[in-house]
């Protein structure tokens, strides 16, 4: 009978759906294993598990029989590119999480996040709801361009002519995109 290998997981600063940051669980040798619930990471997007072999990053096929100790990783993607601007940062978006919803974080490295690039988040169709931090005063022009399947937005506590940052060509032509 084969012995027992032990699989680990890590989350890499997320955290399972019960609260708990690592999850183990132990098979027999050459038995595949199961992939646990996925982590979450605020502002970031699962990619899957990786495991190092050879010095070299992979992503673990759990069709594959374990027939060693095993450490699995997640493996993220950040949601956001920051640039730094006069007074904190600009943000734009880099991915979309699979629901679509999307929260812009109100800080980043102990600094305000102020605006929202120009075409920040141009294009992307899957973007279905969006929160904006009170810290942003400033949202660059056809921000939301494209995003056709954009149906909720929370925005901070500022005046702005919304049409041209959905993807009118200038101020005038708000009715068209705001009702």
């Amino acid at each position: 009978k084969s012995s027992a290998a032990s699989d680990v997981y890590k989350r890499q600063g997320g955290v399972f759906s019960n609260g708990n940051i690592t999850a183990e669980t132990i098979v027999q040798k050459g038995d595949s294993v199961s992939s646990p619930d996925e982590p979450t990471l605020e502002g970031c997007t699962f990619i899957g598990w990786t495991s190092i072999v050879d010095n070299e990053e992979t992503l673990w096929n759990f069709d594959d029989s374990l027939t060693s100790d095993l450490k699995l990783y997640a493996l993220w993607e950040e949601n956001f590119i920051f640039t730094e601007v006069e007074g904190g940062y600009s943000v734009s978006v880099k991915n979309i999480p699979e629901d679509g919803k999307v929260e812009i974080p109100g800080t980043y490295k102990e600094k305000p996040v102020i605006a929202i690039a120009e075409n920040g988040f141009f294009g992307f169709s899957s973007l279905t709801s969006i929160v904006i931090p009170d810290s942003v005063t400033n949202i660059g022009s056809r921000v939301f361009e494209g995003c056709s399947s954009l149906e909720n937005m929370t925005l901070p506590n500022m005046s702005l002519y919304l049409g041209y940052y959905f993807g009118a060509s200038s101020y005038s032509y708000n009715s068209e995109y705001v009702p």
